[in-house]
Formats: C-alpha cells, structure tokens, sequence
C-alpha cells in the first residue's frame, strides 16, 4: 500500500487516509 500511496496520492486521496 505505500507504494501506491505515492502514485495515486491525488487520486486516491481519500483512500491514503485509511
């Protein structure tokens, strides 16, 4: 998951926050 925290941190801002 932190690796996708960086690629989609604006996509899926909403999901970086879980």
């Amino acid at each position: 998951m932190n690796k996708q925290k960086r690629k989609h941190s604006k996509k899926r801002k909403w999901f970086c926050s879980l």
